[in-house]
């Protein structure tokens, strides 16, 4: 059990007749709290990365450092595999 579902109502985390309704509410709330770990715990510290590295690539390759190179291809929306 997670620290997170401590704090669910007993009856929906416990659910001893199997409850669909009960059942979609433990669904909500687990889905809820793995959005609120993605957008708060996993995903910040990524963009941080991506401002500090853009400014040294800016810097080292030019102001399009990825012009001509495989990331092109993901602004412009094309697959790997477009080739």
């Amino acid at each position: 059990m997670s620290e997170d579902q401590r704090d669910w109502p007993k009856e929906t985390l416990r659910n001893p007749d199997r409850s669909p309704l009960l059942a979609g509410a433990g669904c909500i709330r687990g889905y809820s709290e793995t959005l609120y770990f993605l957008t708060d715990e996993l995903l910040p510290w990524i963009a941080e990365m991506l401002e500090i590295l853009n400014p040294h690539l800016v810097e080292r390759l030019g102001p399009k450092w990825w012009i001509n190179t495989p990331i092109e291809k993901l602004i412009r929306g094309e697959s790997s595999d477009a080739e």
